[in-house]
């Protein structure tokens, strides 16, 4: 009886740590497209309107794709948040295949960790970058794509996968 309620609580301990395993190995997709020249795309503002040219061609920005309606870019916006000010990367959102009121109340319910914010309505303008879902974030260094993950950002592929790649391109 004694070594059921053991062997329960290790394969209690087990499940939980394969879970978390697969969560996070299922959260991270290394792009195919990696190393990829971006073709210059025009991005309309999510709050205004206005048009802004996708990727700035000089220097290191990290573009994240999200929708209103995904629990998963729900999560991920707090781990943005800690990538733009922990590292000073300029991070810019796109919401993807969205409408802008949805879009809008998304980042004020759960916080808006982008410095821009653009807006993709029918999914046309990303298409020509090969997004494919939400969320989808993209590290780019002079408009070329040097890693990116599909799926959830968290706190481990941040630390882990992410970190280290931003800052091998901002540290001197």
């Amino acid at each position: 009886m004694f070594t059921d309620k053991l062997n329960g609580k290790y394969m209690m301990v087990f499940a939980v740590s394969l879970s978390a395993l697969l969560a996070v190995i299922s959260d991270f997709r290394a792009d195919e497209n990696s190393g990829e020249q971006l073709e210059a795309i025009k991005v309309p503002g999510l709050y205004d309107r206005q048009t802004r040219a996708l990727p700035e061609q000089n220097g290191l920005m990290i573009i994240n794709v999200f929708a209103s309606g995904c629990p998963s870019c729900e999560q991920e916006l707090p781990v943005l948040a800690e990538v733009s000010g922990k590292w000073r990367v300029p991070v810019i959102g796109i919401a993807w295949k969205d409408e802008a009121d949805r879009a809008v109340s998304l980042l004020e319910e759960f916080g808006n960790p982008f410095q821009w914010a653009g807006i993709d309505n029918t999914g046309e303008i990303l298409s020509t970058w090969h997004v494919s879902g939400v969320p989808e974030t993209l590290i780019i260094v002079d408009g070329r794509v040097v890693y990116s993950v599909r799926g959830p950002l968290n706190i481990r592929i941040l630390q882990d996968m992410v970190g280290p790649v931003v800052l091998s391109y901002t540290s001197d």
